[in-house]
C-alpha cells in the first residue's frame, strides 16, 4: 500500500495512561496537556510515493519497518486513526526515523542539539529554573544535507524550533530552511 504524502504507521498505544507513583500505579489522564504524555513514535508499515504536485525537492526517506517518531498532534486528530493500531502520519508531520539504531530526520528537517547559556549576576540569586537560558545556536545532530553536516556549529531561527525526545535525546526540531548559518 502506498499513496502520494501519507506514511501509515502502527502505535502499540497513542498515550501514557498510568504512571508509577511511591512503588504503585496511578492512572494518568491523558486529555490533560496530551502532547506531555503522548507516544510519538511508531512502526512504518507503509511508506509515500514521490507526488508530481509536491516539487522537484521533495524526497522520501522513509521505509518499511523504521521507528518513526511524528509531531504528537498525529493522535490528537481522531481522522488520523484508522482502527486496529493503524495511523496516518502526513509526510511533513514526519520528524525522524530510527534505522538500524541511527536516527535520520525525514525530508527537510535538521536535528539540533541546543547549547544553553548559564545566565549569572553576582549580585542577585537567580533560581536553578531561571539560570539557563536557550540559545539559537548548537550543534547538528543529524542532517540530510551535505552543506550542513553533523557535528557543525550552527545559528538558527527561534521561530522555526520544536523540542523533541528522540531516543532519549533532547533535539531541536527545525527545517533546514531555518538554519541561517554555520559557525566556523
Amino acid at each position: 500500500m502506498r499513496c502520494p504524502t501519507r506514511i501509515i504507521i502502527k502505535l502499540e498505544k497513542t498515550h501514557v495512561d498510568e504512571l508509577d507513583f511511591n512503588g504503585g500505579k496511578i492512572w494518568y489522564d491523558h486529555t490533560y496537556r496530551p502532547e506531555w504524555n503522548v507516544f510519538p513514535y511508531g512502526e512504518v508499515v507503509a511508506t509515500p510515493e514521490r507526488d508530481p504536485d509536491m516539487g522537484p525537492g521533495f524526497f522520501c526517506n522513509v521505509k518499511v519497518r523504521d521507528k518513526l517518531y511524528f509531531n504528537y498532534g498525529v493522535v490528537g486528530d481522531p481522522v488520523n486513526d484508522l482502527g486496529d493500531g493503524l495511523w496516518v502520519v502526513d509526510y511533513f508531520q514526519a520528524l525522524a526515523v530510527v534505522r538500524d539504531g541511527k536516527v535520520i530526520p525525514v525530508g527537510e528537517h535538521i536535528l539540533i542539539t541546543v547549547e544553553k547559556e548559564k545566565v549569572e549576576n553576582k549580585y542577585l540569586v537567580i533560581p536553578e529554573v531561571y539560570g539557563e537560558k536557550k540559545m539559537t545556536r548548537g550543534t547538528v545532530y543529524a542532517s540530510n544535507l551535505k552543506e550542513i553536516p553533523v557535528g557543525a556549529k550552527v545559528l538558527f531561527e527561534e521561530r522555526g524550533m520544536f523540542e523533541n525526545k528522540i531516543e532519549g535525546v533532547d533535539l531541536y526540531v527545525m527545517f533546514n530552511d531555518n538554519i541561517l548559518g554555520i559557525l566556523t
